[in-house]
């Protein structure tokens, strides 16, 4: 275990209880883990509370900044509604991932990867490397706020610059990810180029879960080309908006849920559906509790 890596939980006095369901997950599936801080909230297994909770990138800011002060270089940024999805690969992400970030110099790693129907927008860096592609400096989605792997130093400044462009009102995760940078702007074209994806399949292999899956995939594939031909793209456009929970899931060493457990604010549909159908009994089950709590504080 790297002495200089660990984990930083993003949430919210809101989104507390969805915090503490996927900290439990994570305890649950990643064994053994980096240390996990909290941050967002005012709570005594929290970093210290400074600004504005609705200040989302100030409030990161300053916990990269006292993750840094103890001697933390690396950590896997993780908002409080992506839990992992099943057992965590532990010594990719607690070892392997982080020594070839340091080896790239690279910015950030994103769990979310390509392949599983998800294009690769760059370079694909061979089997050396575990096929991690190297993002293309245009690619939208570089600062993606799904899991990953930051370089502290490096998100610092992005984290600097974002609250420069943006007035603190608009200082949300949204903004943070789906800014788009282009070369000659204010964020140095060195920071452009150093993001990188995994490529799940690689990492991780597949297990009878996916086998079955990805079957189900192909049958929602055709299911969808027929129903353009034989009704229309209205007709898939509407089966598409309730029927695509199965594509979100993303098998790698942090297996994620695309869209998270909250969507608008509320306790994602999707979610449930999946948790379900893939039969995730006891996750479904604790995952029930939070969202009665959730709606008990509201």
């Amino acid at each position: 275990m790297r002495k200089d890596l660990c984990i930083l939980l993003s949430t919210c006095r809101r989104y507390l209880p969805v915090a503490a369901f996927t900290r439990r997950v994570i305890e649950q599936w990643w064994e053994p883990r980096p240390p996990v801080f909290l941050c967002g909230v005012e709570a005594s297994d929290a970093l210290p509370l400074r600004d504005d909770s609705a200040d989302w990138m100030a409030v990161t800011l300053s916990a990269v900044e006292d993750l840094q002060s103890q001697g933390f270089v690396w950590a896997y940024l993780i908002l409080d509604d992506h839990p992992p999805m099943g057992p965590c690969d532990a010594r990719l992400l607690n070892t392997i991932l982080p020594n070839q970030a340091m080896e790239l110099d690279a910015m950030m790693i994103g769990l979310l990867g390509w392949g599983q129907r998800r294009p690769m927008e760059g370079t694909d860096l061979g089997k050396s490397w575990d096929h991690l592609s190297h993002n293309a400096a245009t690619y939208r989605w570089k600062f993606s706020l799904h899991p990953a792997l930051w370089n502290l130093e490096k998100l610092a400044t992005l984290l600097h610059t974002r609250k420069a462009h943006y007035p603190a009102s608009e200082h949300t995760p949204w903004n943070f990810e789906r800014h788009r940078d282009e070369p000659g702007g204010p964020l140095p074209q060195a920071l452009l180029e150093a993001t990188y994806r995994v490529h799940g399949v690689q990492s991780t292999g597949m297990g009878w879960r996916d086998i079955v899956r990805d079957l189900g995939l192909f049958g929602f594939d055709g299911y969808r080309y027929l129903l353009r031909k034989l009704r229309g793209q209205a007709a898939r456009d509407a089966f598409d908006r309730t029927g695509l929970w199965l594509y979100f899931y993303y098998r790698g060493p942090y297996p994620l849920f695309w869209s998270g457990t909250m969507r608008q604010g509320k306790p994602s549909k999707e979610f449930g559906d999946f948790l379900r159908w893939t039969g995730r009994k006891r996750m479904a089950s604790d995952w029930a509790k939070v969202v009665r709590e959730l709606e008990g504080l509201s």
